[in-house]
């Protein structure tokens, strides 16, 4: 009989395998400008400006203070247990979101600064809005709260230290994805735009998710192109960055194809295809769960919510006709672009006119910096995976959570914002080179040049609006015109 490891696959070819050689310490440094800038933006946003960061702070500490699961009390929306002294802080901050006019005098920074952690009795939170989220991706900010505590800092020291191990483990992560593959100019140049940027500076997870992201598809580059022999640890690392994305974004859930993918063209078939399928399982026992278990504030919307699922996966067609009206609805391609490029706060800061098109430009460049030409079939085939995964995933925004839409039948989905699309972006960057031939040298220092001047054009333009956002006075704030719709 035929041996079943030598049956032709997705991606094998007969053509030779490639080796990816690991990153050069040029991406290195490029991870630390982007800290750098990370860090300057950090200290510039007050607390608590990323969008749902209240909620996403208050889960972190939930899980510092062993609250693992979220649970309803009462018949309460789902939460979990908190020190008072948190709300408390929170509350000073809660003017900002929605108000661009409003600004923080010095006088309520200072006595928000001198709060410090409580002995009273743990009071329930609702947030019903987090479980989307699998809850190992709030570890470095629950590891921030639980030493922030045991050093003793003031709550606003502990939430900004939340904000620095989030902000380092996602660095961490992009060089550890970069040691795996060298990215795409053009995937790197996503992490350098200023909706990145602002995520990463926040101790929202969105930023860890995105270094999640590029890890998972460098390992499935690497493994894609070499195949067995490529590290035989990198199967097992693209299962867990998958599981992460997925539980925490069920609308990736398509990228499960990767491993599938990458199990046929190994003579580990069975038992990655194994591994995979278990992963896949469990990943989506963890959503059907979420789904089943959460408890939401009557009448708000409700991601996830079964009936809707259930009524567009019988009607797709109902499900199509909606898209395209949300899609041609008037404003909403305009604002999926800008807030894809940088719309900070809570939707009410904009950067200047002049950024959105010189970041849109310098984007198109990366990209045909980025394109090279597939030296083999399986890497033909490698890339039009991802690119059907990073299709399918962004219609699947539209449909499940974060995405909602307002009842089955509704014409318009509500609440799409343009950061929701940076993981299927970085997929298709990918799709630009993977497995490509060889690329001159002169080609990638041009690369390079343009993804310098894409991170300067970001920081500045950045800078320029969150100062006038939050510390100039809205009168004398508006020098430059921005790109408000």
């Amino acid at each position: 009989m035929t041996d079943p490891r030598l049956v032709p696959d997705a991606l094998a070819s007969a053509a030779p395998v490639q080796e990816i050689q690991p990153a050069r310490r040029r991406w290195w440094l490029f991870c630390a400008c982007l800290l750098l800038a990370a860090y300057a933006l950090m200290m510039i946003v007050p607390s608590f400006q990323a969008p749902d960061e209240f909620d996403h702070v208050r889960r972190a500490f939930q899980l510092s203070d062993g609250d693992f699961l979220l649970r309803s009390v009462d018949g309460l929306p789902s939460g979990g247990h908190e020190d008072p002294a948190l709300e408390t802080y929170m509350v000073g901050f809660s003017a900002l979101p929605h108000h661009p006019e409003v600004r923080m005098d010095d006088a309520s920074r200072i006595a928000l600064e001198s709060l410090h952690w409580g002995q009273q009795p743990r009071v329930f939170q609702a947030v019903p809005s987090t479980a989307n989220y699998f809850p190992a991706v709030y570890l470095p900010q629950a590891a921030g709260m639980a030493a922030g505590r045991a050093m003793n800092l003031s709550v606003g020291q502990t939430y900004r230290l939340a904000r620095w191990c989030a902000l380092l483990a996602a660095i961490a992560l992009l060089m550890v994805a970069c040691r795996v593959h060298a990215p795409p100019p053009l995937a790197a140049g996503i992490f350098a735009l200023p909706m990145s940027l602002f995520l990463l500076s926040s101790a929202a997870p969105d930023g860890v998710l995105m270094a999640i992201a590029m890890l998972g598809l460098s390992a499935f580059a690497r493994l894609a192109v070499e195949r067995d022999a490529a590290p035989r640890h990198l199967a097992a690392l693209l299962l867990i960055c998958i599981f992460l994305l997925v539980t925490s974004s069920p609308g990736l859930l398509p990228m499960f194809v990767f491993p599938l993918a990458v199990a046929l063209g190994s003579r580990f078939r069975w038992q990655r295809t194994a591994m995979a399928t278990v992963v896949m399982l469990l990943a989506m026992a963890w959503i059907g769960f979420m789904l089943r278990t959460t408890v939401y504030s009557p009448g708000a919307d409700q991601p996830g919510d079964l009936p809707r699922l259930t009524f567009f996966l019988m009607h797709p067609w109902t499900f199509l006709h909606g898209l395209r009206e949300t899609v041609l609805a008037g404003g909403h391609v305009q604002f999926y672009a800008m807030s894809f490029l940088g719309v900070f706060g809570w939707l009410d800061t904009f950067l200047p006119a002049y950024a959105y098109r010189a970041l849109l430009l310098l984007l198109i460049v990366l990209a045909g910096c980025s394109f090279v030409a597939p030296a083999n079939r399986a890497s033909l085939i490698a890339r039009w995976l991802l690119l059907g995964c990073a299709a399918l995933s962004t219609l699947l925004t539209f449909l499940a959570p974060p995405g909602h839409w307002l009842q089955p039948g509704t014409d318009v989905a509500a609440n799409i914002q343009g950061r929701y699309f940076l993981v299927p972006a970085l997929m298709v960057t990918y799709a630009l080179s993977l497995g490509g031939a060889f690329v001159r040298p002169i080609r990638l220092r041009f690369a390079l040049l343009f993804l310098v001047l894409l991170l300067v054009v970001s920081t500045s333009a950045t800078t320029y609006s969150l100062v006038s956002r939050f510390h100039l006075a809205p009168e004398s704030s508006h020098g430059l015109p921005d790109g408000r719709p």
